[in-house]
């Protein structure tokens, strides 16, 4: 599709996961800033009548990636991913036709596909989607290969352990572990090739969790502006991860602290108050009992899962060469801990 007003020009952003890389948190505040109208001028996220409501209050990932799904040998799912895909060509032509008809320049939109890293094939992807964009940009988020956190591959590590010692079962889902879902430098290679499109990729720090640091990483380094600023003290910003409730008190203290800031000591009291709460929310919000929680397998499936990521960082390194030295893969590199086995678990 081509543009029928000159100067008319769009980007897709893709958010190609993996899992446990902040995608439902990004969607639910980009939902929230787009129907409140405050995206800034130029970036949209597709939601209700720009892509159709589905009843799913948090519409957090969009079904874009039935467009790179090719080779599927099961008949059933095939024709569920037809027919999604039938769908989504839809959508998309609806979406770039309302954007093209404004002429008013530039847009850039974010869709959020989590899984796309493994599940699609990238040139497929981006042929398609090159139907209506002018430009794709792809984002990864490299989330900690640690144990005992809510990191993509712990989580992984955790859903492949029986449920009983003494199942005679298999573990459910290890094989996530042994086919390298979560290896960062077998998906950059996959996606940092295409001739036309650029992959992006940037480090989640745990110490992100629950504030919007990732968001404006992610947005700094794609060149998007940044994530819509919340109402804040002291420099924190309220998040979607937290309780309405708990929400409602922040803005209630936040709104008091600037009432009272011409009185230095109710408002460090206030302020005070603030960070209280704050930090009881977002410690709900992190399930605190999942640092207690540690990998249970066997020493042979251990020793592989240490050795494939191992190798996974070095290459990663390598591939990010320079960047690499950033004050932030600095501290994500440093972060990486081998996976012990349950003898060795603390």
């Amino acid at each position: 599709m081509s543009s029928p007003l000159r100067g008319t020009w769009l980007r897709a952003v893709v958010h190609i996961g993996p899992m446990k890389s902040g995608t439902t948190a990004l969607a639910i505040s980009l939902i929230e800033s787009t129907k409140n109208g405050r995206l800034p001028e130029g970036f949209v996220y597709p939601v209700a009548d720009m892509w159709w409501d589905e009843g799913n209050p948090v519409a957090k990932h969009h079904s874009i990636t039935s467009l790179g799904m090719v080779g599927l040998r099961d008949r059933d799912l095939e024709r569920t991913v037809a027919a999604r895909r039938e769908i989504v060509t839809e959508r998309l032509d609806n979406l770039a036709a309302v954007l093209r008809s404004r002429g008013d320049g530039r847009h850039s939109v974010m869709f959020i596909a989590e899984g796309a890293s493994n599940r699609v094939d990238p040139e497929v992807l981006t042929d398609a989607l090159l139907g209506w964009f002018d430009e794709v940009v792809y984002c990864l988020v490299a989330r900690g290969q640690v144990a005992g956190i809510e990191s993509s591959l712990s989580h992984a590590v955790r859903k492949s352990v029986s449920s009983t010692a003494s199942s005679a079962r298999p573990p459910v889902n290890v094989e996530a572990v042994r086919s390298r879902r979560f290896d960062y430098a077998r998906i950059v290679a996959r996606w940092g090739d295409l001739e036309r499109a650029r992959l992006v990729v940037v480090p989640f720090l745990e110490r992100d969790i629950a504030t919007y640091a990732l968001f404006d990483r992610l947005f700094t380094a794609v060149g998007l502006p940044l994530a819509p600023r919340e109402e804040a003290v002291d420099g924190q910003r309220l998040h979607s991860a937290i309780s309405a409730g708990a929400e409602r008190q922040l803005r209630f203290l936040a709104a008091l602290h600037r009432r009272l800031a011409w009185q230095p000591v109710w408002s460090a009291r206030v302020q005070a108050q603030f960070a209280r709460v704050n930090a009881e929310a977002l410690q709900r919000s992190k399930h605190p009992d999942s640092a207690h929680r540690r990998a249970r397998l066997g020493a042979r499936e251990a020793d592989l899962v240490r050795r494939q990521f191992l190798q996974s960082n070095a290459e990663l390194r390598a591939y990010l060469g320079e960047t690499a030295r950033d004050p932030d893969w600095v501290e994500w590199f440093a972060a990486q801990r081998p996976v012990r086995d349950h003898a060795g678990a603390e």
